[in-house]
């Protein structure tokens, strides 16, 4: 038993209690506080990132759309660079016709054109678009070399003239009387003087339909056959100079 005057035994026991608890209290205070600063570091902190973020997202999806158009672009290219080929292609099997030199008549009525490239006494050797045909001359009615269409361009109508100034004025119309389209048509005229020497030489196109060429090269001045096209130039003549003679030609290729 506890004397007079003495704590008492309880007391002793819940005096800690007492003081832990106030301390507990405060610790969870502390906490708290510390709880509440890290949570609104996380929010600061989380927002920078996530404006961050919406920036790397927004970049990255620019990245795959510039991938997208790249990707179609060559895709593109690779139509284009195929098509070029196709077309090269059927140029060949055309160019190929421009070689049937030969037209043969066979008994049985049929007619097969192509190139002779070899001859014996009983056989023939025909170059072919589907390849070489040996045929038997006993089979043969008749052979018959074939001409190639060309272009031929003439003058059509009067040539029209004029003279003033020292300047020589011409004009006309040029037409192809041929079987295959003329290119780069143009006049060439040739201004002389009383001796027949050459003053000078001066040339002109023809206006004529506009030809894309494989190389690139764009034309206005072919000419399709029974086609015409218009001309005009003026040649001024050097000074002292006095032409007594002109002469045109017409070229093409």
């Amino acid at each position: 038993m506890p004397g007079f005057g003495g704590r008492p035994e309880n007391i002793e026991e819940s005096a800690p209690e007492i003081v832990s608890a106030d301390t507990t209290r405060l610790d969870t205070t502390k906490q708290t506080i510390s709880d509440t600063v890290s949570r609104r570091q996380i929010e600061d902190v989380s927002r920078q990132m996530g404006k961050q973020f919406f920036r790397v997202e927004k970049d990255i999806a620019e990245i795959r759309s510039e991938i997208s158009r790249l990707k179609q672009s060559v895709a593109h290219y690779d139509v284009i660079r195929r098509f070029e080929g196709f077309k090269r292609e059927i140029y060949s099997l055309f160019d190929g016709e421009d070689e049937q030199t030969h037209e043969i008549e066979m008994n049985y009525g049929t007619t097969i054109r192509g190139k002779i490239i070899d001859q014996a006494f009983d056989t023939v050797v025909l170059q072919t678009s589907i390849g070489n045909l040996r045929l038997e001359r006993s089979q043969i009615k008749t052979i018959r070399q074939i001409e190639k269409p060309k272009s031929n361009c003439v003058l059509d109508g009067e040539l029209q003239e004029a003279f003033e100034d020292n300047v020589f004025s011409f004009s006309g119309k040029v037409k192809n009387n041929g079987g295959v389209r003329a290119d780069f048509v143009r006049v060439v005229f040739t201004l002389s003087d009383e001796q027949t020497n050459t003053i000078l030489t001066d040339s002109c196109f023809v206006a004529g339909s506009v030809v894309h060429f494989q190389s690139g090269v764009i034309s206005d001045t072919c000419l399709e056959p029974e086609q015409r096209g218009d001309f005009s130039i003026q040649i001024t003549l050097p000074k002292e100079t006095i032409c007594e003679y002109y002469t045109h030609e017409i070229h093409w290729d």
